[in-house]
């Protein structure tokens, strides 16, 4: 699998106190999605729950409900953007 046709996807541990640390992460390997004719029939993509593994450490770490949509380079101005933006946290200051 080169590095141009995988999806690596990261969970990090934030908090103020400590440095970010790494949970663990999954990859996806994109072109062979891409090119399965099966998967691309498929009108909606299936939800997948991912394992989330750190390399150091032998047990899964979490688990990623998610979907992955891939779409052909040149439709990509047929698809609409989703936005993501995560909504506003509420924060107390002492």
């Amino acid at each position: 699998m080169s590095e141009a046709n995988r999806l690596v996807i990261e969970l990090w541990d934030y908090d103020d106190i400590f440095p970010n640390e790494l949970i663990g992460s999954t990859v996806i390997d994109i072109e062979d999605r891409f090119y399965d004719s099966n998967w691309r029939k498929l009108k909606h993509k299936p939800i997948e729950l991912r394992s989330i593994r750190d390399p150091d450490l032998p047990e899964e770490q979490a688990q990623l409900l998610m979907w992955l949509e891939v779409y052909d380079k040149s439709k990509r101005s047929e698809v609409p953007l989703w936005d993501i933006t995560p909504p506003p946290e509420m924060v107390y200051l002492y």
